[in-house]
């Protein structure tokens, strides 16, 4: 059946249709959308759930298999699991793919695609969000959700992910859209973005030191500038600059891709 629904992207995204839902996937979210708040991005699919009503049963009534340490696993893991691999089926659909194509999961508990496609998942208490794209033509995806930062966490995130010349741009790179708190969030998700992108072609875990934000990459504030201080792959080599797309999806809600 086809559904219309309609993106929620405060940046001003237009209505577009996620088309085919299954009957036995339309109980299990409460609204789901298909856009790219970004132009020539793959279009990534939004998925909004309620974890406190998610069953297990949604697995078998979608047709979809699930781990052996997520049948171990809590109710809130179990939900953002299905509704990732929900989303992700739904991208792929939105590349091309007959449906429904299972996206299997690693020794590192990291997403497995199909053979031909490179993709992310991504998912936080509320959405679940996943773009997937033709390996013929990508080399990697990234795609991260993010809830605001909390003021009581603000500072152990700075210190984590921010060396002192980000903090210096935060306050002049701030606008009524953009607050310093959701800015700063922002930030965080671009570069779990772009460590996602990259990891198949480095192939280890990236110290977010690795990546130092620059400043916004255009007038229309949807593209962070980075450059790369750590060599990373041939690739990927230090002094590499690269952009990541962010946007929000509601109030306290930020999404962010890398794809090359």
């Amino acid at each position: 059946m086809a559904m219309e629904v309609q993106t929620v992207f405060s940046d001003g995204i237009k209505r577009t249709r996620l088309d085919r839902v299954a009957p036995a996937e339309d109980a299990s979210f409460l609204r789901a959308w298909r856009a790219s708040p970004w132009p020539c991005v793959p279009p990534m699919v939004a998925i909004e759930f309620d974890e406190a009503s998610f069953r297990t049963e949604s697995f078998a009534a979608a047709r979809m298999s699930m781990p052996d340490d997520v049948v171990r696993s809590v109710n809130k893991r179990q939900a953002e699991f299905f509704h990732g691999r929900l989303a992700a089926r739904a991208a792929m659909r939105a590349m091309g793919l007959p449906a429904p194509h299972e996206v299997a999961m690693g020794r590192s508990r990291e997403p497995v695609w199909p053979e031909g496609v490179v993709g992310s998942i991504s998912h936080n208490a509320r959405y679940a969000v996943s773009i997937a794209a033709p390996r013929a033509r990508h080399s990697g995806v990234g795609v991260d959700v993010e809830t605001r930062i909390p003021a009581d966490a603000l500072e152990a995130v700075a210190v984590a992910a921010l060396g002192p010349a980000e903090m210096a741009l935060l306050a002049p790179c701030t606008s009524r859209r953009w607050p310093s708190d959701m800015l700063m969030t922002a930030v965080f998700s671009a570069k779990e973005s772009f460590f996602k992108a990259v990891y198949p072609s480095v192939g280890r875990f990236i110290d977010f030191t690795a990546l130092r934000w620059r400043g916004w990459a255009g007038e229309r504030m949807d593209v962070l500038g980075f450059v790369i201080d750590e060599t990373l792959s041939e690739r990927w080599r230090g002094g590499v600059e690269c952009t990541v797309n962010v946007a929000r999806i509601d109030a306290s809600t930020v999404v962010s891709s890398c794809v090359w």
